[in-house]
């Protein structure tokens, strides 16, 4: 219940499942996003107790990444803005504040 890279595994097997599934039809995608990101969000409540900082980031980076998928744009940019605020020293590629420029969630 407690493990947060348990649930990162679950999540990528999920995004896998559902990404290369043969019959991909659009009510089940969604579905199992929407899976992903209730996951995600238990993970990052998980992380904020326990202060890790740099699995935070990566959680955050991916939620909103998701979230875009889902077309909530909002909540896209909040989760992307928080993983900027976090400072860490990952190095995701590509940085969150390039995607939300790409995207054109910021300007």
């Amino acid at each position: 219940m407690g493990d947060i890279y348990l649930l990162l595994w679950e999540v990528y097997a999920i995004y896998l499942n559902a990404e290369y599934s043969s019959i991909q039809n659009n009510r089940k995608y969604n579905e199992n996003i929407a899976s992903i990101i209730r996951k995600l969000e238990r993970a990052n409540k998980l992380t904020e107790k326990k202060g890790n900082k740099r699995t935070r980031s990566y959680i955050l980076y991916y939620l909103g990444y998701f979230y875009y998928k889902i077309k909530d744009f909002y909540t896209a940019r909040k989760k992307l803005e928080e993983c900027i605020g976090l400072k860490s020293d990952i190095p995701i590629k590509p940085s969150p504040r390039n995607y939300l420029l790409i995207s054109g969630i910021i300007r």
